[in-house]
Parts: structure tokens; C-alpha cells; sequence
């Protein structure tokens, strides 16, 4: 049981915080998670992801295979070149959108779309924290809430399902029918454990399902609220403008009139 909630809250530390680390591969399938500080020509410096005040330390590029950076770029690093010349970079997967590109992003069901493609929550996160940034506590309060809700859901099924077995296996030991008074009473005692243990267990996992479905739906409605705020402020900066009410002077065939313009 320590196992599964060390695990479950493992889990949830993860999904929460490793979109904010960039993964450096080298030649040598080394996976480092970092957190890149500055690309030079020729070398990368970054520090080690957990020892955020470590040392700065320097990588050639040359040593490099790719490099995933948190806004969902993608760096794969040509090392096919002669030794001494600078390893040239070709960009993959998705390019980081900037603010001028959220005129031409769409937003449907709580996401966001530019052209016809969904934007991961990497890259949503990303442009409204460098576009919106006054929107991005608001974002992150409503993942962790969502996520949040995820994990406490998931182990309340966990725990009802358990307890659920629990109380099927107590039966196994429920056993009226037998003569030897003593073995009836070990095997109440035992009956009486099994389903104490799946009672518990089923109380503990409906207590944490019913707070866990009501968090994980206001994490996404806050969530989802919040990307479509972001859109909407891109949306009235490009909409805002109306043509004031005008008269214009308009011929038909042979007649002559006056038009209302708005």
C-alpha cells in the first residue's frame, strides 16, 4: 500500500513538473535533464535540472544528438561533419509559436488550434506565459487543480476496487455450515479482517473519488477558461475596431438616394 501511494504521488510530481526541464541526448544515448542556459556556436552551457543552483557546465555540440527544449522545439544536431567545424542544427517537430501567430489561432472545446493542427499544453503554456503573462498563474492553478483531481481520482478507484475484492474474498471464509466450533470461529475472525480491511479500503476510495471527479472537473472548466480568455484578448485586439455610422450618397439605374453605413 506505501508503494502504491509513494507511487501515485510520484506520478503526480511528474506529470506536473517535468514539462519545465529541457532533455539533452548525446552521441552516446546519454539522457540528461537540464535546463539549458545559453547556446554558443560551438558549445551549449546548462545546469543539472534537480541542482538548479549547481554549477554551470559546458557540453560541445559535437557531443549532442538533440536537445528538447520546454516550448515543444526540438533541436536534432548534425554530427556527420569533419572534426573542428561547428555542428549545424536542423529545427524538428513543432515550432514555437510567438504572439503575432495567436491572430490566426482558433479556439474550440478548450483548446487551441493553429492551422487545423491542436497545440499541445507545452506550446499553450508557453504563449501565455510570453503573451499573456498576467493569465499564467490562472493556467497553472487550473492544470494542477485538474491533475490534482486525475491522481486523487485514479487512487480512489484504486482503493474502492481493492476494497471491493476485499469484501469478495471475506466470503470465502463465511462459512455457517461448518461442525468444528473452533475453525468456524478462525475463520470468522478471519472473515470478520477481510472485510473490515474492504470496507475500509472501499470507504477511503469513494471519500477520495468524490473529492477527486469534482477537482479534476473544475481544474479543466478553470483551465479551459482561462485558454479561452487568452484567445479572446488576441480576438478583441483584432475585432475591436467598427467602422463608424456614416451616410454615403448611392446611384441605382436612374435614381438617387441616400445609404445608412455601420
Amino acid at each position: 500500500m506505501r508503494r502504491l501511494i509513494s507511487a501515485t504521488f510520484l506520478f503526480l510530481s511528474l506529470f506536473v513538473f517535468a514539462d519545465a526541464q529541457d532533455i539533452i541526448i548525446t552521441k552516446d544515448r546519454l539522457k540528461i535533464e537540464a535546463k539549458v542556459v545559453h547556446v554558443n556556436r560551438s558549445t551549449i552551457d546548462y545546469k543539472e535540472f534537480d541542482k538548479p543552483d549547481g554549477e554551470l557546465k559546458t557540453m560541445l555540440k559535437s557531443n549532442i544528438a538533440s536537445i528538447a527544449y520546454e516550448n515543444g522545439i526540438v533541436e536534432v544536431y548534425d554530427n556527420t561533419n569533419s572534426e573542428g567545424q561547428t555542428s549545424s542544427v536542423r529545427p524538428q517537430a513543432r515550432q514555437a509559436l510567438t504572439c503575432a501567430d495567436m491572430d490566426n489561432v482558433t479556439y474550440k472545446g478548450g483548446e487551441l488550434f493553429y492551422n487545423n493542427r491542436a497545440l499541445s499544453n507545452k506550446e499553450i503554456k508557453y504563449a501565455i506565459r510570453n503573451c499573456k503573462p498576467e493569465l499564467y498563474k490562472q493556467y497553472q492553478s487550473g492544470h494542477h487543480r485538474m491533475v490534482a483531481g486525475i491522481v486523487t481520482t485514479c487512487v480512489g478507484l484504486d482503493f474502492l476496487a481493492s476494497g471491493c475484492v476485499f469484501i469478495a474474498f471475506s466470503s470465502v471464509f463465511d462459512n455457517d455450515n461448518d461442525d468444528d466450533d473452533y475453525f468456524e470461529e478462525e475463520e470468522d475472525e478471519i472473515h470478520d479482517i477481510w472485510f473490515g480491511l474492504g470496507v475500509g479500503f472501499a470507504a477511503v476510495g469513494a471519500t477520495a473519488t468524490a473529492i477527486g471527479v469534482p477537482l479534476w472537473v473544475s481544474g479543466v472548466n478553470k483551465r479551459n477558461r482561462t485558454i479561452q480568455q487568452f484567445k479572446d484578448g488576441f480576438s478583441d485586439r483584432t475585432s475591436g475596431y467598427s467602422e463608424p455610422v456614416h451616410i454615403d450618397l448611392v446611384s441605382h439605374k436612374n435614381n438617387i438616394g441616400l445609404a445608412l453605413k455601420f
